[in-house]
């Protein structure tokens, strides 16, 4: 005789574990599962998340008036994307608010963000990581990261290496450096002298794409050995190589932003300064007298401006998330 409440069991049982699942991630993952694929989210740690969604809710409730979300900035300038390799979202301008400012990090080819703690360095920086991943360009993108957390949830995003403490720092920026010689190579070979020249001569199989890395709070890594001299060397010389790096600091003393380094990230955004001798080291006390979360000063091509950047509250914004859906 056929067993006719064995179907409805395993149906209703599967039923309860969906929404059992779904109320156990927004209880004591305190996160809404659609905000973080769980496939993502599965592998980072309960605490580390809380943290950073604490933090992400406090900074909306901080900002006020004045809030610009990431994903309806992207959808504003969206045709812009097109024209651009590796889109970067700077702002709104304060005087004029109406404006939208972008950048392409292919053209300013190295970035140093700044701030101190709390005044939108972070939600910044996960924009920075939001265009750049969305973009069409063939791209590959390092993330390093020294306390391990802010960087993780991307760890499983294709073509994304991540770092979460200083032996794969080292390894990550040795592999960057071993592929910044290699491209030296292969461009004497095909007698190119940069990037986009490379590329445009190429066939589809031998094109080669944009490398990003992001070094998530630099200060962290001036005590290990060699690090900071490789950072330095690699900045100098892979501008032509396709190769881009992001440097971001609460810190900016003098002995971490050295002459090198400044002669080599010489476009800046600036949040809020912590005290008179990091604002100087910058090159800007406008820094000190920020009062508003999320407002940066800008230094991108040698021109200054004062800008609301755009606030990321989500790890991944709605792009992201539609492309990491077409990439299972």
């Amino acid at each position: 005789m056929i067993n006719y409440y064995l179907p409805a069991a395993l149906i209703t049982a599967g039923i309860v574990t969906y929404f059992v699942s779904y109320a156990f991630l927004g209880l004591f993952f305190k996160v809404n599962p659609y905000r973080i694929p769980y496939r993502i989210l599965r592998d980072v740690a309960m605490e580390d998340i809380e943290k950073i969604e604490v933090r992400v809710k406090r900074e909306l409730n901080t900002r006020g008036k004045g809030v610009y979300p990431l994903d309806k900035e992207i959808d504003t300038v969206k045709h812009r994307f097109e024209k651009i390799e590796l889109p970067i979202i700077i702002g709104r301008l304060k005087e004029s608010p109406k404006k939208i400012i972008t950048a392409d990090l292919a053209d300013l080819v190295h970035l140093m963000v700044s701030g101190a703690s709390g005044w939108g360095k972070s939600v910044f920086l996960r924009s920075l990581i939001n265009t750049t991943l969305i973009s069409e360009t063939d791209k590959k993108v390092y993330l390093i990261d020294a306390q391990g957390v802010e960087f993780y949830p991307y760890r499983k995003i294709r073509d994304v290496k991540v770092s979460t403490n200083e032996d794969e720092a080292m390894a990550l920026l040795d592999e960057i450096i071993a592929i910044q010689k290699r491209r030296k190579q292969v461009f004497m070979a095909a007698s190119a002298n940069e990037f986009k020249e490379f590329n445009k001569n190429a066939n589809a199989k031998e094109k080669i794409p944009r490398i990003v890395v992001i070094i998530d709070e630099y200060a962290d890594y001036v005590e290990v050995d060699g690090f900071q001299k490789k950072v330095s060397t690699l900045a100098r010389v892979c501008r032509k190589y396709g190769i881009h790096i992001v440097l971001t600091t609460q810190r900016p003393s003098a002995k971490l932003i050295n002459e090198q380094i400044k002669a080599q990230f010489v476009n800046k955004i600036i949040f809020k300064a912590s005290d008179g001798p990091n604002a100087r080291v910058l090159g800007d006390m406008g820094a000190l007298t920020i009062e508003k979360k999320g407002e940066a000063i800008t230094w991108l091509n040698t021109k200054r401006r004062v800008v609301q950047t755009p606030l990321q509250k989500k790890f991944f914004s709605k792009k992201l998330m539609e492309k990491i859906d077409d990439q299972k």
